[in-house]
């Protein structure tokens, strides 16, 4: 039997090359941001599709704003909108509450 084959990485979850984190577009059409959760690991949706995992690099193109929704199991959901104008976002998590059942 065939063992399956494992799924490749998404790829602003790839590793990235030394290169790669700290070069932006010569021409200056996009901005490189790299947001951080505390806890580290968290997951990023952009239109409900996944698109990363923390620490999560985007190229942004000047002008654009795009808002993120942020998950962790555990933790609440949070949304971050990114604009450029912070190239290192750290964004904090807060324990989601324990479910409130009443005592009998």
């Amino acid at each position: 039997p065939l063992a399956p084959r494992p799924l490749a990485p998404i790829a602003s979850e790839a590793a990235p090359t030394a290169a790669a984190a700290t070069t932006e577009p010569e021409d200056g059409s996009t901005v490189r941001v790299v947001i951080r959760t505390k806890p580290d690991g968290a997951r990023f949706f952009l239109d409900g599709k996944r698109v990363g995992k923390a620490p999560f690099t985007v190229d942004l193109p000047r002008g654009k704003v795009q808002r993120y929704s942020v998950w962790l199991e555990g933790y609440g959901a949070r949304a971050v909108v990114v604009d450029g104008s912070d190239r290192d976002i750290l964004l904090g998590l807060v324990r989601a509450a324990p479910d409130a059942t009443p005592a009998r």
